[in-house]
């Protein structure tokens, strides 16, 4: 199957809404139980796209959103990048022009394809274009297979972050 990925605006934010549940469909699937039974559930669907969507909307009014849609050959919403232009870190030696991953998503009828690839690839791509030559991430606990995917953009941990309830 041929997918088209093009650069998108705030214009298509309400488009993304289905592929950020099916993306908070698989990490429910794959977050290990303790996480979400004893620290912090997931929230309901609608309430964590409502904030999601709050915050892509306020990184393009920033003007540090990257968005990029990838459609199949029927003009479906197959999947999405979601890139937050920004600054260096504190500690490391990273260059003042960054950026982070913040969300990629594939529906479930297009994984597997190859896709994901292709929507790191267009976001490589944007990014050499605009003289940013280094990417973050953060993978949910559990999803090894996005692990794998980005490991072979070669990705690699650098920071984890924990999360834990303050004893009583």
């Amino acid at each position: 199957m041929s997918f088209a990925i093009q650069r998108a605006g705030i214009e298509r934010l309400d488009d993304l809404a289905p592929l950020w549940i099916a993306m908070q469909e698989h990490h429910e699937a794959v977050a290990p139980a303790a996480l979400t039974a004893d620290v912090a559930p997931f929230r309901e669907h609608a309430e964590s796209w409502r904030r999601r969507r709050a915050s892509y909307a306020s990184w393009f009014g920033a003007g540090d959103a990257v968005l990029h849609v990838a459609e199949d050959g029927d003009g479906e919403l197959a999947g999405y990048a979601m890139v937050r232009l920004g600054g260096g870190w504190s500690q490391l030696a990273t260059p003042e022009a960054m950026a982070e991953l913040e969300s990629l998503s594939i529906s479930r009828a297009h994984r597997g394809r190859g896709l994901g690839s292709r929507l790191i690839a267009a976001v490589h791509d944007d990014l050499r274009e605009r003289g940013i030559d280094l990417l973050t991430l953060a993978v949910f606990a559990g999803n090894e297979p996005a692990a794998r995917l980005y490991a072979r953009f070669g990705m690699q941990p650098v920071l984890t972050h924990m999360i834990g309830r303050v004893p009583s």
